[in-house]
Formats: structure tokens, C-alpha cells, sequence
């Protein structure tokens, strides 16, 4: 059986008056790395050389050693880290990644030649990537990008080194056996990386020795292929331990396993949060108590035996500070169980280190709220549906988009397939209601299909596999499309698609131009008029139309009023999921008084030159154009 938590007291309440318990309690797990390095330092200048960090935390155990450094300090870290977590050693992955892969793969691109053992310039790299990677053309291989760049005289380094790599990829695909495959490798690495900065990475020692480990056992093993080298080489390099041997001996971070039985001039706990310390994560939560007993599972109150045990032994030193942060990854934590029975048994100082430097480095006052006031000739006159959209959500993502013209860069890791799913069946769709309506949904199908495979062969879901996923969808789709074309069709006289409607508006003297670009118009024979909105995505609701939210129906109805002279229009969202709720139709109403009421004096609010384009305060719940949140800065206090 495992120790019992509740049956532990953390000392005896003689003693933990005795001792010298500090706190320091900080906002998030950055300032407790921070607060803790200054800790370390200040007993260090006041002759304690004695000092333990406990943790299992390895996010605050780097963290607090980072800091150190900036008073070069390297302490003990007892808890050796995996070669493969090493800078350099994700490098020498990297060569074998871009050498070896048939298609390109763009991060691993951009993280290679920003890599410093490149020792290319960043200014070198940026521009690059601005230039080659941030436009649409697709490249599909090194060999591609470096005829585009081979000439420029611009990117001579980063042409050296592609081709470097190049030169590596018929080597490597040459070889047999898992020595002949790293020696390569390894031979290469040396190659990018000068002979001066090879030198001052002493954790390449450890590749050296692996290849000198590897050569008694060359011919011991069968050929391999070069999927098996890779999957092997990860492997070995996440076994291999490193340790950084200029250290300072006083100050160790240990585990609590291997801090038993020894005593320190001052112990330091940091992470004393529920989940930390003590770490009770069972392996198998769906299971409870009485079956795990039944079937011999390890009982999950042992690991927390052992770590009251641990905890109680720790704090019998004399001098001991605990330390925990109140959020941690932008989630409030829980204050460990210990920690809470320690403050019933004894008082606790709460303490906070800083510096002089660290209130210039860290401590700064937020910027005053955004509010830039452009002159009434800088602001825009013409208005389409989705900059009223961006204007209502949070004026200053308008004023980033359409005054300051700033398109915010596409992720590169990021593929627009859904996007592209429904820019793609868009155009299908315009063009199949250009013709007539065949006479059975197996044409009609079929027509559907082919359009939507000749748009989407083009973009990002040409991938025979991905390409055969939404084809699918598209299938399900086309049979509800057919019959409630067939349905609608005797009351039909005509339908326009993908058609731009402006008008004119006269507001404070200015002339203001409205536009829309019309997913369908459909003409009845009775003379009424219905838009149709085609959804792959989101759905607005009838409630956000009604407050104003969704400005779309409201101001294309304005807009047919004024050019089809008719008071007779209707709305319609058309939802094509092709998933389980393969289609739906989705009635709108809108009140057109009051849409052109409240256009207007929106307007009108922001052609005035004291009117600001402010920022919308509620972040979290405003998530629309979220991209440019980035260029905001807020007055929150």
C-alpha cells in the first residue's frame, strides 16, 4: 500500500517555527524562473554555497538556468538532457530532412537556413523569404528554388548551401548500412558547419564517438533502407545523454528521487502547484479505484506517499524557499496540497526579488489605447460588405486593412484547404447555373464534379487523395442541389451568379460608393427577387443580421432595392456541409429601413477627422480578423 497523504503532517510544529521559510509567488512560470535565479544570487553574494533546486518542472529548471547566465552562472543540472534536444544536433536532422525528401518542405527550409550554424545573415534570410515564399507560386523542390535564386547575387550564401545540401542527397541515398549512411551524414555536417563553430560545440564529441561506436559493428548488420537509418538515428540520438561540464558545483537542480538523504544551506521548491508537486497524473483515468484494485493496477496514491515524503524531508532544512506561479500556459493554477498544510502548520514570508536591472528590462507600461485620427482625404469613400464587416467588428482592423493597406502573411505551415474547398465550389457552381438545368441528377452530378475538379486541380487540393475527399463531398452535395433547382424552376425566369452591384450614397457632402458581389440573384416570373448566399463554412444567424453583426443580406438587399427599383426581395443562406446534414436552406429576413438608417450614420460616425478608429477591448470574445490583433496595444489598467 502507498503512504496516505492525509495521515502525513508536514513537520512538527516545534520545528517548522524554527525554520526559515520564504515564498515567492509570481504571476506566471517566466517571473518564477526569473525570481529565483535573483534568490540564488543574493545567498550566493551572502556566502551560502550550499544550494538545492527540487524540481521535476523541466520548463522552470530551464528557465531558472537561463537566467544565471546572465550572471554567468552555470549551474548543476544532474538531470542530463536528450542529444536530440540540442540545438545543433536538430541541425545535423535537418541536413538528412531536406536532402532526402521528395517534395519541399518550406518550415523545414526556413528553419534551416535561420538555423546560426547556417551563418547565413538574417537580413539575407528575411528577404528570401518575403520574396520567394511569401507569394503564391508553389515550389515543389530544392532543385526549384535554387534555379530561381542561383543568379541573384543577393542570396550567394543561401545558394551555397542548398546546393551543398544537394550534393549530399545522391551520397546519402548511396548508402547500405546504418555506418555508411551517418558517415555521410556526419561528413556533410561538417561541411556546412566551419571547423571554428564545430569547435565550440563540445556536445559534437558525442556524434564522433557514435560513428567510432558504429564501425566495429559495420558488418555485423544487413543493408538497411534510408527510412530505417532515420527512424534508428532518432532513436539512438534520444538515448544519448548530454551534460554541460562548466558548472558551478554549489548550486544543483535535482529531482526530488535524487535530493533523499541530502542536506543543503538552502533548498529551493519551486512548481508547488496540484499537478507538479505532487505529480499524481494516473495512466489510465477512465478506470475507477475498485477496478484498479480488482485487476492489480498500480495504486495512483503511492506516487503521492512518496512525494509527501519527499516534501517533508525537504522542508526540514533550515533555510528553504517555495515558489509557485499563479498562471501557468494562460491558465490559473492550484496551490499544491503541501504548500496549503505547510501555511497551516507555520508562518511563511512572502518575498520578491528584483533587481534595478530587471525593473528597465521587464517592468513597462502598456501603450495608450489605439485611436489614430487619418484626415477625412486619407479615409476611404468606397465601402464593399466585407470592410462595413471589419468597420463593425473593430474599427482598427479596418483602419490596418484599407488606410494603412497591411495584409497580414499567410502561415507556412498552414494549408487554406477547407478555403479553397469552398472558393472552388463557388466557381463550379456559377458556372453550372450559367447552363441549363439537366434533365436527371446523374448529369447534373456529373457537370458539378467536373467543374469543381478542373477549378480545384489547380490549388492546394490537387493531392489525388485530397482531391478524392471533397470530390465526395461535392457528391453528396450535387442530388439536394438538383432537386431544389428542379423544384424552383417552374416559377424561374432567370438567375444571375458571381455578379458586382454598387450604388451611390451622398453623406456629409461626400460622395460614398456600397458594393457586393452577388453569389446568386434569382428572378421570379412574379417579379420578386431572392439572394442566394452559398455556405461551406460558418452560417450567420438570424440574431446577428438583426444586431447588425452580419451586415452582408442587409446591405445587398439595399443595394437591389436601389438598382432593380423592387421592394419584393427575399434572402436565403444555403448551407452545403456534404457531411452528415449534407445541405440545408436557411430563410433571412432584414428590415431595409433600418439597414440603411444604421448604415448611414456608421458612416457618417467615421467620416468625421475626430473620429478615431478605435480598438474593440474584449479580445477574447472578438476573434474576427483576429491577425491583426498583433497591432494592437492596449490600455488595460
Amino acid at each position: 500500500m502507498g503512504l496516505n497523504i492525509d495521515k502525513i503532517n508536514c513537520l512538527p510544529m516545534s520545528q517548522a517555527v524554527s525554520n526559515d521559510y520564504r515564498i515567492i509567488e509570481a504571476k506566471n512560470e517566466i517571473e518564477e524562473g526569473r525570481q529565483i535565479a535573483l534568490a540564488i544570487v543574493d545567498h550566493l553574494n551572502s556566502d551560502i554555497h550550499n544550494i538545492g533546486i527540487v524540481t521535476e518542472n523541466r520548463i522552470v529548471a530551464k528557465l531558472i538556468k537561463e537566467n544565471l547566465k546572465r550572471y554567468n552562472l552555470d549551474i548543476n543540472d544532474t538531470v542530463a538532457r536528450s542529444l536530440i534536444e540540442l540545438n545543433e544536433v536538430k541541425f545535423f536532422l535537418l541536413i538528412f530532412e531536406l536532402a532526402v525528401n521528395n517534395t519541399l518542405d518550406k518550415v523545414a527550409l526556413l528553419s534551416f537556413l535561420k538555423h546560426p550554424l547556417t551563418n547565413l545573415t538574417i537580413n539575407e534570410v528575411e528577404e528570401f523569404e518575403i520574396n520567394y515564399f511569401r507569394i503564391p507560386k508553389i515550389y515543389n523542390s530544392l532543385f526549384e528554388v535554387l534555379s530561381q535564386i542561383e543568379r541573384n547575387e543577393q542570396y550567394l550564401g543561401i545558394t551555397q548551401v542548398i546546393k551543398t545540401v544537394l550534393e549530399f542527397k545522391p551520397k546519402i541515398l548511396s548508402g547500405k548500412t546504418f555506418y555508411s549512411f551517418f558517415s555521410e551524414h556526419l561528413r556533410y555536417f561538417n561541411t556546412l558547419v566551419s571547423e571554428e563553430i564545430r569547435n565550440s560545440l563540445p556536445s559534437l564529441d558525442y556524434l564522433i564517438d557514435l560513428k567510432m561506436e558504429l564501425k566495429p559493428l559495420t558488418y555485423a548488420h544487413k543493408p538497411i533502407k534510408i527510412r530505417r537509418y532515420k527512424e534508428l538515428l532518432i532513436k539512438i540520438l534520444s538515448e544519448q545523454s548530454y551534460r554541460d561540464e562548466e558548472f558551478i558545483e554549489e548550486v544543483q537542480i535535482l529531482t526530488p528521487l535524487e535530493a533523499r538523504l541530502q542536506s543543503f544551506d538552502l533548498v529551493i521548491i519551486p512548481s508547488l502547484n496540484e499537478g507538479n508537486f505532487p505529480d499524481i497524473t494516473r495512466d489510465w483515468p477512465l478506470i475507477d479505484a475498485a477496478l484498479a484494485t480488482q485487476f492489480n493496477f498500480p495504486n495512483y496514491q503511492e506516487p503521492l506517499g512518496f512525494g509527501a515524503h519527499d516534501f517533508n524531508s525537504l522542508i526540514s532544512n533550515r533555510k528553504v524557499i517555495l515558489s509557485r506561479s499563479r498562471y501557468s500556459q494562460g491558465k490559473e493554477t492550484t496551490e499544491s496540497r503541501f504548500l496549503s498544510q505547510l501555511k497551516v502548520a507555520t508562518s511563511i514570508e512572502q518575498v520578491n526579488y528584483k533587481s534595478a536591472e530587471d525593473s528597465e528590462i521587464f517592468e513597462y507600461k502598456p501603450s495608450a489605447r489605439a485611436n489614430p485620427k487619418p484626415p477625412l482625404s486619407a479615409r476611404p469613400k468606397k465601402f464593399s460588405v466585407s470592410s462595413i464587416e471589419r468597420l463593425i467588428y473593430n474599427p482598427y482592423v479596418y483602419y490596418a486593412k484599407y488606410i494603412l493597406n497591411l495584409n497580414p502573411l499567410d502561415e507556412l505551415d498552414v494549408t487554406s484547404i477547407k478555403r479553397d474547398f469552398g472558393i472552388h465550389l463557388h466557381k463550379a457552381l456559377a458556372e453550372i447555373f450559367e447552363q441549363t438545368l439537366p434533365l436527371c441528377a446523374e448529369k447534373f452530378t456529373n457537370d458539378l464534379l467536373n467543374k469543381f475538379k478542373a477549378c480545384a486541380e489547380k490549388s492546394v487540393l490537387s493531392d489525388s487523395n485530397t482531391l478524392q475527399f471533397w470530390l465526395k463531398r461535392v457528391e453528396r452535395i450535387a442530388p439536394w442541389l438538383y432537386d431544389y433547382e428542379k423544384e424552383i424552376l417552374p416559377n424561374l425566369k432567370g438567375s444571375l451568379t458571381e455578379k458586382r452591384k454598387e450604388i451611390n450614397f451622398n453623406i456629409a457632402n461626400t460622395t460614398i460608393s456600397i458594393s457586393a458581389i452577388f453569389d446568386r440573384v434569382m428572378l421570379y416570373k412574379d417579379g420578386g427577387i431572392k439572394i442566394i448566399d452559398y455556405k461551406t463554412g460558418y452560417t450567420p444567424l438570424q440574431k446577428e443580421v438583426d444586431r447588425g453583426l452580419s451586415p452582408q443580406f442587409p446591405i445587398e438587399n439595399l443595394i437591389l432595392r436601389e438598382v432593380m427599383n423592387t421592394d419584393d426581395i427575399s434572402q436565403e443562406y444555403i448551407e452545403l456541409r456534404g457531411k452528415k446534414d449534407i445541405a440545408n436552406s436557411k430563410p433571412i429576413t432584414v428590415d431595409s429601413k433600418v439597414s440603411r438608417t444604421e448604415l448611414i450614420k456608421l458612416i457618417t460616425i467615421f467620416l468625421d477627422p475626430n473620429q478615431g478608429y478605435f480598438t474593440s477591448i474584449d479580445l477574447e470574445k472578438n476573434q474576427r480578423f483576429k491577425e491583426y490583433q498583433h497591432l494592437i496595444s492596449l490600455n488595460l489598467e
